[in-house]
Order: structure tokens, then C-alpha cells, then sequence
């Protein structure tokens, strides 16, 4: 029988320690509205008065009910590759950079969720971004979990649905690992186990912290 082993290596801890000390300088403002208003368009500045707004009327609101509003919310962008917005084939976008292009895929969504619910208070420990295989086996997606406490089953912020459910629910979605700021877990057979496998991609983590800055400078 597999033994559950959450994997920290040293990579993951480098990328966690530049991901916090990115936020920190911040104060996670990733939302700074006066400084993102000139660098795009006017459809763009709409989107950040509309975030603006969510983020204000957040004040009072359950977890739950923020989750429906930041998952709503964001899930009204339109999907698409990042081949076509950015002429990459694996590109993480800030929350800015998504609300600016008015376009994004799969970790786009989960990422913009994951800071947005960080920004309104919900506590990092209840949210993981969550690689999945789906689609017969066929898909990698990304999606944000939260737990209400610890050992619950999560719920899922999916953009392939306005509905938020536990991921006992989704059946054709197999975890592949999560992470936050702290935190890293890989499965294998629904265990966790030791792996490699995010640390090519956890890379862009460390990318993306980097372009908060400069999005914003």
C-alpha cells in the first residue's frame, strides 16, 4: 500500500520563498487600480472598476458566497489558448495581465481566483491550485480547491462551470497535485507521493511573481 508523503524539495521551497517575498513587498496588492488604469484600454479599465467593486462588496460576505461571486466573475472572460493571447504554449498570467487582455485559459482562471480569495481574506490554507487529468485521460486542467477546514473534501472553482461542488462530484477529474504559497502535495492512486513532476512547472510561479512588479511599474 501507498504511504501518503507530501514532497517539499528545495525547488519548491525557492519558488515559495520568491512567491511570498514578491507578495509581502506588496502587501498582495495585486490590485493597485490607480497604477493598472493607463496601461490598457478602456474595455480593460472596466474590467478592474467591476473587480474593484467585487472586492469592496466583499466586506461581510461568507466564504462561500465569496467564492460564488469570485468564481462567477471571473468565469465570464472569455476562454482562450495562450498560443493565440501569447504566443506561448504555457503561459501563467498575473490577475492583471488577464483582466488586461479580457482573455485567458485554464491556470488563468485558477490563479486570478486563488489571489482575488487571498485579497478578501479567505486564508491561504483553504486554498490549493489543483492540476487535474480529465477528459478520459486525455487533459491536463487546472482548477482552484477550497477546503472549509482541514481533511474536508474540497470544493471546486472550475471556469467550465458557474457551479462550485465538492470534488467527490467530479468524477472525471483525477488530482495530479496541488500547491499554494506553502504547501505542495503530488498523488499518485489518490495517495500522496513523492514526485517531480510540478517542478518544471511550479517554474512558472516564479515568472509569474516577477511580472507583478513589472505589470505594475
Amino acid at each position: 500500500m501507498a504511504k501518503k508523503l507530501i514532497h517539499r524539495t528545495v525547488i519548491i521551497s525557492f519558488l515559495v520563498f520568491g512567491v511570498k517575498t514578491s507578495l509581502s513587498a506588496r502587501e498582495i496588492g495585486v490590485y493597485n487600480f490607480q497604477s493598472i488604469a493607463m496601461h490598457y484600454d478602456e474595455s480593460a479599465q472596466k474590467r478592474f472598476v467591476s473587480l474593484k467593486k467585487l472586492l469592496k462588496d466583499a466586506h461581510g460576505l461568507s466564504d462561500s458566497e465569496r467564492l460564488v461571486r469570485v468564481n462567477d466573475f471571473f468565469n465570464q472572460v472569455p476562454y482562450s489558448s495562450d498560443k493565440k493571447v501569447w504566443g506561448d504554449l504555457d503561459y501563467w498570467a498575473t490577475p492583471i495581465e488577464m483582466l488586461g487582455k479580457g482573455k485567458a485559459d485554464c491556470e488563468d482562471y485558477a490563479i486570478a481566483k486563488f489571489f482575488t480569495l487571498l485579497e478578501m481574506g479567505i486564508p491561504e490554507e483553504k486554498l490549493f491550485l489543483t492540476y487535474v487529468v480529465t477528459d478520459n485521460l486525455e487533459t491536463r486542467h487546472m482548477v482552484l480547491a477550497y477546503y472549509e477546514y482541514k481533511g474536508a473534501i474540497p470544493l471546486i472553482l472550475d471556469n467550465r462551470a458557474f457551479t462550485i461542488v465538492p470534488e467527490t462530484l467530479n468524477k472525471n477529474y483525477i488530482p495530479l497535485y496541488r500547491f499554494n504559497l506553502n504547501d505542495f502535495i503530488a498523488y499518485k492512486d489518490g495517495w500522496e507521493h513523492k514526485s517531480s513532476i510540478a517542478t518544471k512547472k511550479l517554474h512558472r510561479w516564479e515568472e509569474l511573481t516577477k511580472r507583478f512588479t513589472k505589470v505594475l511599474s
